[in-house]
């Protein structure tokens, strides 16, 4: 069978788009899906590496801040916790110019080793030594947390306040 020109053309042109479409569903297409899904997973990998690094870096933060709370009062006895508070703000009180009129230590919740002591705290002074008082408490290297704060004025001017203060302290059991 002898084709003609026109004929071996179209043979021609049909071969190479059957020979495309062969190279397309066998090589071409499971290639670039398989690229796709590789791209993918890369992402996937870099964000949980991101995450891991992340994970590391606070670690070792937080090592820092737990030997730094460890070496600088948390006590492993209620009573040095309550001790080492007291003493605290006694001296925090008398910096600022703080009337301390009652503190009042009670035992608090908590899980594991981990337990806490709350402190009711009543005062009186000025705005400032209301201040000097909660700044030192708040930048205190022991465990201490303020849970509620109640500040009201004694008189119409401001100057004599009063302190109604909740905070707790951690200490291991």
């Amino acid at each position: 069978m002898v084709l003609s020109k026109r004929e071996r053309y179209i043979a021609v042109i049909t071969l190479a788009v059957l020979l495309v479409l062969i190279l397309d569903s066998y090589i071409i297409s499971p290639f670039v899906g398989q690229r796709e899904r590789t791209a993918i997973e890369k992402q996937q990998l870099q964000a949980e590496m991101d995450r891991a690094t992340t994970l590391f870096k606070r670690r070792i933060l937080l090592e820092q801040k737990w030997q730094e709370m460890l070496n600088d009062g948390l006590q492993n006895d209620v009573s040095k916790a309550e001790s080492q508070t007291l003493h605290a703000m006694d001296a925090w009180a008398r910096q600022g110019e703080l009337a301390i009129s009652s503190v009042k230590p009670g035992r608090g919740q908590g899980t594991g080793q981990l337990k806490e002591v709350l402190f009711q705290i009543t005062g009186d002074g000025s705005m400032k030594s209301i201040c000097s008082f909660l700044w030192q408490i708040e930048n205190t290297s022991f465990p201490i947390r303020i849970k509620e704060v109640q500040m009201g004025s004694n008189d119409e001017n401001g100057k004599s306040m009063s302190l109604q203060l909740e905070i707790s302290v951690l200490y291991i059991s």
